[in-house]
């Protein structure tokens, strides 16, 4: 099972701050870094698979990259597509890409924890729960299929901001 988390990232991306190396876990990782002429220097960056240096919206650059990559929606079991302001780590990463295929996921997101910023109350974590289910995802680190993105890839490649139809 392979796994590729993309993040946009600027200068203050938190996964620079990572411990752990992703590589020592079950992703692989692409930088989007819109901080350009920036040049990220931790060992997470320096070691990403991809790495791309542009400006944009984060779904712009997604799709972009993966028009650039095509093979990555077929080599890739689940992508992620992360915010660089979440504070996570490889350890934690990998197990949100665990409990996705352990109950068959198409679509999901890591619990936010309280005191977190959210929009929707079902997307904040439940105390003990190893998962809950809800109608919607936040957009910030929201882990997808290859089966369901295959099927939105023209709905994200449309959108500015948001994955359309996907969460209706």
């Amino acid at each position: 099972m392979k796994n590729l988390v993309i993040i946009p990232a600027g200068k203050n991306s938190e996964h620079q701050k990572w411990e752990q190396d992703h590589r020592d876990h079950g992703f692989d990782l692409c930088i989007m870094n819109y901080a350009t002429p920036f040049v990220f220097s931790d060992r997470n960056s320096q070691n990403a698979k991809f790495v791309m240096n542009e400006n944009g919206m984060k779904f712009k650059l997604m799709t972009k990259f993966i028009d650039q990559n095509p093979s990555v929606v077929e080599d890739y079991d689940y992508v992620l597509l992360m915010d660089d302001d979440i504070s996570t780590s490889p350890i934690e990463i990998e197990k949100l890409f665990d409990v996705c295929r352990s109950e068959n996921f198409d679509l999901s997101q890591a619990g936010l924890c309280s005191g977190s910023t959210y929009t929707f109350m079902p997307t904040v974590k439940v105390k003990n729960a190893k998962y809950h289910l809800t109608n919607m995802v936040e957009l910030m680190m929201t882990s997808i299929r290859k089966r369901l993105y295959k099927e939105t890839i023209d709905d994200i490649r449309n959108s500015n901001t948001h994955l359309g139809r996907v969460i209706e």
